[in-house]
């Protein structure tokens, strides 16, 4: 095992036991590695994070009811869909001629800011062993982590919500679900670019977010609102607006994710 391996196997040992068995659904995302990570750094960090993520007990008791607060979310603001009808078909009927799955921007919310929790740890006192990592740029790591996140919690959690909607409301609704899963990687990516740059599993749970983050997260509501207004605004211009939306929304999340990751050691909080 080449000598950076070994290193960042002594930090994942400190941090994380490994589970003898992992569910298949758990696997499948690893599958897609080669085509996710560029290099064998990314990947390595890629499969850490995952590690850490699945095995950390408070890790997941911090996370956990955000991730399921904002998958129900969209659900909870559909109640009044059930008031005053006769039946679950007229119920789902009212629905599909609505704007309900704009629900989905609070799920966006509540994902973009759960990506400060990837610097907490139980275990943040192993993480010393990442300055002895032999690695130029701290780059590698934040972006092999941040995949790993991605994958791992943002997009099921969207997407879990995202289907229940397309079948009720139909395929109509499907290029509004997909402009607005990357309208919430905006939202993810201007969290990590603007909150202080801290290593994965760095800092215990009781160490407090600095107010870059903080003003980040009270962003968020106000960005969410203003792409929302912004999606809502080119659906009104049929055929194709909200697919011009789109294209937009990825070429912002393609810039983005560029300048997110122009991270040198200088930048990391130690």
């Amino acid at each position: 095992m080449p000598h950076f391996e070994k290193n960042l196997q002594k930090l994942n040992d400190n941090s994380v036991r490994k589970d003898r068995f992992s569910p298949l659904p758990g696997r499948l995302p690893g599958k897609l590695v080669p085509f996710l990570c560029r290099t064998e750094q990314e990947r390595v960090f890629w499969q850490f994070t995952r590690n850490v993520a699945a095995n950390e007990r408070n890790f997941k008791l911090k996370l956990y009811p955000s991730l399921a607060f904002g998958a129900v979310m969209p659900f909870i603001m559909m109640i009044s869909a059930f008031g005053n009808v006769k039946s679950i078909e007229e119920a789902a009927g009212k629905i599909a001629k609505s704007y309900y799955h704009y629900g989905l921007y609070f799920t966006a919310v509540l994902l973009g800011s759960s990506v400060l929790m990837l610097s907490r740890s139980e275990n943040y006192k192993g993480a010393w062993m990442y300055k002895a990592l032999p690695i130029e740029t701290p780059a590698p790591i934040f972006r092999g982590a941040v995949k790993s996140f991605l994958t791992r919690f943002v997009i099921p959690v969207y997407f879990l919500p995202a289907v229940i909607f397309v079948l009720i409301a139909g395929v109509k609704v499907i290029p509004d679900v997909i402009l607005i899963f990357f309208n919430a990687m905006i939202l993810v990516l201007l969290v990590f670019r603007m909150s202080k740059k801290e290593l994965p599993f760095s800092r215990s749970f009781q160490h407090t977010y600095d107010g870059n983050s903080m003003a980040a997260v009270f962003l968020l509501f106000f960005l969410a609102t203003f792409l929302g207004g912004i999606h809502f605004a080119m659906s009104l211009v049929p055929p194709y607006g909200v697919i011009a939306n789109i294209a937009v929304s990825v070429l912002l999340c393609m810039l983005l994710w560029r300048s997110c990751f122009r991270i040198s050691w200088k930048d990391v909080d130690a």
